[in-house]
């Protein structure tokens, strides 16, 4: 969602960075420029397809590591968006004179408000935001087993579980 939102508002390039090989074409599809899975090379990949480094980074997974490997490639001013839980226990750590001497903003996000729906519809109902297709598999609760295999194959972005179904 995060990919297709960042094109619907006009960003020209979108580089995601997901471990599951399954969802790579999925953020193709919705319109990702380029997709990594992580490894040791992957911060300097982004900085050499970037001029001047990453304006938004969002963390839409509850890992400390999907953020630290990339903060080096962080551009002046750079917002940080942590779209995610985390373990109770979990720090996230950023040197304070990057924020300082940087200008980072970095926000934290956990649900959308009124003003977030009625700032995305415009852009849903004109299809400009196409979601349709992000409705995932729904599975009866006798079929957990199957919904947790699906899931595990990244083909589908949200699995449901209807119990009473």
């Amino acid at each position: 969602m995060h990919i297709r939102l960042a094109k619907a508002q006009g960003v020209q390039t979108v580089i995601a960075v997901d471990p599951n090989t399954g969802r790579h074409q999925i953020a193709r599809d919705s319109g990702a420029d380029h997709v990594f899975a992580p490894s040791q090379s992957v911060a300097a990949d982004i900085a050499d397809l970037t001029d001047g480094g990453l304006d938004v980074a969002i963390m839409a997974v509850g890992r400390n590591d999907a953020l630290t490997p990339y903060l080096g490639v962080l551009a002046p001013g750079a917002r940080i968006s942590a779209f995610a839980g985390f373990n109770s226990a979990d720090v996230l750590k950023i040197l304070a004179n990057d924020i300082h001497y940087n200008e980072y903003e970095v926000v934290g996000a956990s649900s959308c408000r009124l003003e977030n729906f009625q700032a995305i519809a415009p852009l849903v109902s004109s299809g400009r935001l196409d979601v349709a297709d992000l409705i995932g598999t729904q599975f009866p609760l006798d079929d957990v087993h199957a919904a947790l295999d699906r899931v595990a194959s990244g083909k589908d972005l949200r699995v449901g579980v209807d119990p009473w179904a």
